[in-house]
Formats: C-alpha cells, sequence, structure tokens
C-alpha cells in the first residue's frame, strides 16, 4: 500500500466554498469604511475647534466674531490648541457668530468623499451627514 499525502478535490472545493462565503459576507461590511473613516476624522478636527472656541469664550467672554477665512479662525484659537489642517479632512465652509455671547455656526465640508457630506458645529452640537 502507498502512503498517498495531500488534499483531494472535495477537499480543496470545500475551502475555496467556505472562503467564497466568508467574502460574500465580510467584503460589503467594509465596502464604506474609508467614508465613514473620513467623516469621523473630519468630526474629530471640528471638535478641536470647538474646543479652541470654547477655550477663547472663557478667556474673553465672547465668540471671535469675525473669521470668513480658516486662516483666520485658526488665528483666533491657535493659543488655547494646535488648529487642524484645513482641506486634509474637511474644507472650511463658513464661521459666523451673530451675538459675540451667544451661540455660533460652524459649517465644513468633509473631503474625499463621493457625496456632498459636511458638519455643522455650534458651541452645544456637532453634527455631519450621513454618518
Amino acid at each position: 500500500m502507498r502512503n498517498q499525502k495531500g488534499f483531494t478535490l472535495i477537499e480543496l472545493m470545500i475551502v475555496v466554498i467556505i472562503l467564497g462565503i466568508l467574502a460574500a459576507i465580510l467584503i460589503p461590511r467594509f465596502m464604506g469604511a474609508q467614508e465613514r473613516a473620513r467623516c469621523k476624522a473630519a468630526v474629530a478636527d471640528v471638535s478641536i475647534i470647538r474646543e479652541g472656541l470654547g477655550l477663547y469664550f472663557v478667556e474673553y467672554g465672547e465668540f471671535p466674531q469675525v473669521a470668513v477665512t480658516y486662516n483666520a479662525l485658526a488665528g483666533f484659537i491657535a493659543p488655547y490648541v494646535s488648529p487642524p489642517r484645513d482641506n486634509v479632512t474637511f474644507t472650511f465652509e463658513d464661521y459666523t457668530s451673530a451675538d459675540p455671547y451667544d451661540d455660533y455656526v460652524l459649517n465644513a465640508d468633509i473631503v474625499n468623499v463621493p457625496e456632498p457630506d459636511n458638519v455643522h458645529a455650534t458651541a452645544d452640537t456637532i453634527l455631519s451627514t450621513p454618518y
């Protein structure tokens, strides 16, 4: 009797079928992972800006009134936090503060995502769409 070593065709087919089933289950889960990660990173960066604006408010008793560009806004918060770089995770849209003692609105677009997603932040909340 010969000692034959190796796998039979049926054993190889079973392994291929199991790998196919695993791939069919796992691939759809990871399809949107990169977009979700970019959205979460943009929300984290805008949260840093919110923290800097909060610290600015603590020191001066009001929110900055004029910030038409991201560089101007980053100049206000630079003494308190390290401002994130614009155009890495988000593109600065606008910042408005109607009442210096009340609230502000900050809008930014999330970069490198297929749908036009944005982050909307105030002193109380931060929202991103769709994640």
